[in-house]
């Protein structure tokens, strides 16, 4: 079973941080501003089987999303809406 054993491995959700949730609090309230939320919302809501797909998504689009963040700040973004908390956190803050 060596290499099958990580080939359907799903990442464990992890706290955020208080340093995490100020940035995706950041990252909403931008989203707020240009009337985007409800497609953000449904973007998450519908994303939630496959939020690493959607997170790596976030990557392709780096250049059409530079009007709201920056590159780095676009990783982080897609590094934290790949745990499941932060996937919660992100809508509850777009509602």
């Amino acid at each position: 079973m060596g290499i099958w054993s990580n080939a359907f491995k799903v990442n464990v959700s992890k706290e955020l941080t208080e340093d995490d949730k100020v940035f995706l609090s950041k990252i909403c309230l931008k989203i707020k501003k240009r009337n985007l939320s409800d497609i953000a919302v449904l973007m998450a809501e519908s994303s939630r089987p496959v939020n690493v797909l959607v997170s790596n998504f976030i990557y392709f689009l780096k250049p059409t999303l530079g009007f709201l963040l920056s590159k780095k700040d676009m990783e982080r973004a897609a590094e934290l809406l790949e745990n499941p908390e932060g996937l919660e956190f992100f809508k509850s803050q777009l509602k």
